[in-house]
Parts: structure tokens; sequence; C-alpha cells
């Protein structure tokens, strides 16, 4: 199995207040939101169907929790996604 770290920045819209979730690691992963929490729950979700898109065969995806609280901007969270080695 092979995994895979996929870091992504939490940037934060000054007027609204909503949430965008970005990574150069995963090109196309974009996750919007109103909180970091609903961000993290959605971002397994949108990584596995951009892997499995890639052709990937997808074991599993996971976020690693912020260590920061949400008064820090802009958030970081790592994804790890566990991979089928190729045949």
């Amino acid at each position: 199995m092979k995994d895979q770290l996929i870091n992504v920045e939490v940037a934060s819209h000054k007027e609204t207040g909503l949430l965008l979730a970005t990574s150069s690691d995963l090109p196309g992963l974009m996750v919007h939101g109103r909180s970091l929490a609903e961000i993290e729950e959605r971002l397994p979700i949108a990584a596995r169907d951009i892997l499995e898109h890639q052709g990937h065969r997808v074991m599993a995806v996971t976020v690693e929790k912020s260590r920061l609280s949400g008064n820090f901007w802009p958030a970081h969270v790592t994804v790890n996604a566990s991979m089928a080695n190729a045949a």
C-alpha cells in the first residue's frame, strides 16, 4: 500500500466568512464550508473522488486534525490517502 500526504490550505472570505480549501498537491481539490469542522468532514470525500478519477484504487482517506485553532489564518490541514499498489 502507498500513502500520499496532501497538504491543504484553507482560506476565509472576508465578507461572508465562508471557507475554501484547496491544494497544490492535488489539483482540482476545492472544498467549501462554514467551519473548519465542515471542511474536514468534506475533504476525504472530495480527495477520494479526484484520486479515483485519476485511476488510483483508494483504500482509505483520512484527515489529520488541524493543530492550530481557528484563529490562525490561513489554516492548514493534511489529508492522508492510502492507495493500493499498482498491479
